[in-house]
């Protein structure tokens, strides 16, 4: 007769909590992780490229923009003006050296479409030309395409080979600005801008404002 084979239980299974506690772990470091990545890249800068800044020899053609306004910026006038003005004072001396400073700040001028004064230290020499601009001054930027418009027109009298367009651009007139830098762009014109603050004149030493192109 055979013998009656009694099955045994098989052996336990092993103990799994500690590999869960790990896997529960690492998961939760990984998603930690993730958010922190997230939230990081939320706040990220974007590096937005820009043109090269380089020095140009030619002579620059200044517009000043603010607001949705393109305004020629004639320094070369205010220039002659401020010349003229200082030709016509007395030779200084110890006896009216305080006059003629007092006179040389009273300077006013004007140009198409800016104010003109004198800025800067008399003593020290380094006086500066400074330009401020009129209410209502220049023409909208739905303006600038016109043939007869006075941007269009500051482009056809000037000659490439020899001149570039600067802007002076505030900081609401980014809009108008882009849009006359296309069309300086289309009519051969190299062109180059900087930032100025708002209620902020523009100012030209005696030896000019150096603007380059990009």
């Amino acid at each position: 007769m055979r013998r009656r084979r009694i099955a045994r239980d098989a052996a336990p299974a092993g103990n799994l909590d500690s590999f869960l506690d790990t896997l529960t772990n690492t998961v939760g470091v990984m998603i930690f992780v993730l958010l922190f990545v997230t939230l990081a890249a939320a706040d990220a800068t974007v590096l937005v490229r820009t043109p090269l800044w380089a020095e140009s020899g030619k002579d620059p053609i200044f517009f000043e923009v603010s607001g949705d306004r393109v305004a020629l910026l004639d320094n070369e006038e205010g220039s002659r003006q401020v010349a003229a003005y200082m030709e016509g004072l007395p030779r200084p001396s110890w006896y009216n050296l305080a006059d003629i400073v007092r006179r040389i700040y009273a300077f006013s001028g004007s140009t198409a479409n800016h104010e003109v004064d004198v800025v800067g230290s008399v003593l020290s020499g380094n006086l500066g030309t400074r330009y401020r601009l009129k209410e209502g001054a220049g023409e909208p930027r739905t303006a600038l395409r016109r043939p007869s418009s006075a941007f269009q027109r500051a482009l056809a009298e000037a000659d490439t080979a020899g001149s570039s367009i600067a802007f002076v651009v505030r900081p609401d007139g980014f809009a108008a600005f882009r849009e006359a830098r296309k069309l300086a762009a289309a009519r051969g014109f190299e062109s180059g801008w900087e930032p100025v603050e708002a209620g902020e004149g523009v100012v030209f030493s005696d030896q000019g404002r150096a603007v380059g192109v990009q």
